[in-house]
């Protein structure tokens, strides 16, 4: 009798090691098929457990799930997540990229996760995180984010990747400031590349960072890019190809003299004598801007007198086009009658010669008085 017990005990325990596993397999192959969505369930969770954790053979499945620290779940076309992941409450690595998934699963009971792998998703919005006191690296990128919201509570974050997202056409990603400031004490590492920014300027906060990303985006003025890196005293690394202002004249010495702690730039070292030479070129070039300033100043006035009581500051400066009260610039009406005045006078000499021609002398005294009179009248005209 015991032994038929102990045989039937065992056929059941086989077959359900033999159920567990077809239908691990059939989830794992409709999860390679593109055309078909995975929802993830337990026998999922399993299949990505037993190819890299063994399961004792007296062990629960509740004692195994819970001594479990990582879940490889990438690569399975996963569009929702139907289990609680609460059953493993001591992952701390968690991969779900190369999936389906349209929102970050529930992490409520999953409080020790230090990395969370959901790049190239279908995610639209960050949230379901908040819990997660001790996340450290956070991969979101290659989704579908406008905003990068919702990080207020990660208090260890250090790591933050989210470039290259499916922006609507003519958008940028934007930065929640609050979240910004939130991360701001503790990131290092954050990658922004291929996500149309024309300005960092909401990055500034970001004051401990090590590690930027930010290629393949449409920035354009260094003076921005001057404005926040020169608040990065620990950058070590700037990664800046595929920008409008790459190509401006002598872009990688200035960007090496405005952020003095880089190492690498656009993937190439930066040596201590390179570094050297710039800033000391840079120090001179700024002096001798000062002293040229300096001389300007010190130059005297072209208005200053030296002489008399007079100073520049009595001496009105007429504009070109400016008009000078009490002076009438000569103009027509006066030439006209200048001209008249000249065809008076020219009468004038023209009756004294025919006086002086035709007239007899008995008619002397009286046209003499007469040619006296005219001329004294036409004279009046030329006062």
């Amino acid at each position: 009798m015991r032994e038929a017990v102990l045989s039937l005990s065992l056929s059941l325990s086989l077959s359900l090691s033999l159920s567990l596993s077809q239908n691990i397999n059939r989830d794992l192959v409709n999860a390679d098929s593109p055309s078909r969505m995975v929802k993830l369930n337990i026998d999922l969770i399993l299949g990505g457990i037993l190819s890299y954790t063994k399961k004792t053979r007296d062990e629960s499945l509740n004692h195994f799930l819970s001594r479990l620290t990582h879940l490889h779940l990438e690569g399975r076309q996963l569009d929702d997540i139907e289990c609680d992941l609460s059953i493993c409450p001591n992952l701390t690595v968690i991969y779900l990229y190369d999936n389906q998934l349209s929102s970050i699963p529930v992490l409520d009971g999953n409080k020790f996760l230090t990395h969370l792998y959901l790049q190239n998703n279908a995610i639209r919005k960050i949230g379901n995180i908040s819990t997660l006191k001790q996340l450290n690296k956070l991969y979101l990128g290659g989704n579908c984010l406008s905003v990068i919201e919702g990080l207020g509570k990660l208090e260890e974050l250090e790591e933050l990747y989210v470039e290259n997202q499916d922006l609507p056409p003519g958008e940028k990603l934007l930065f929640d400031p609050l979240s910004v400031m939130a991360i701001a004490p503790t990131l290092q590492i954050l990658n922004v590349s291929g996500n149309r920014l024309d300005t960092l300027e909401d990055l500034k906060p970001l004051n401990k960072l090590t590690h930027l990303y930010t290629t393949n985006n449409k920035l354009f003025d260094l003076k921005d890019l001057s404005n926040v890196v020169m608040n990065m005293h620990q950058l070590v690394q700037l990664e800046l190809s595929s920008n409008p202002f790459c190509l401006i004249n002598k872009f990688r010495d200035k960007v090496i003299i405005m952020a003095k702690s880089l190492e690498i730039l656009d993937g190439r070292e930066i040596s201590e004598t390179s570094k050297k030479f710039l800033y000391n070129w840079s120090v001179s070039k700024d002096a001798m801007k000062r002293r040229q300033r300096k001389n300007m100043k010190s130059v005297p006035s072209m208005n200053h007198f030296h002489e008399g009581d007079a100073t520049s500051a009595d001496v009105k400066v007429f504009h070109r086009h400016a008009t000078v009260p009490g002076y009438v610039m000569p103009g027509l009406p006066m030439r006209k009658q200048f001209t008249r005045i000249l065809a008076k006078a020219t009468t004038i000499e023209k009756d004294a010669f025919s006086y002086n021609v035709h007239s007899s002398p008995s008619q002397a005294p009286k046209q003499s008085k007469e040619f006296i009179h005219n001329l004294s009248k036409r004279s009046d005209t030329f006062h």
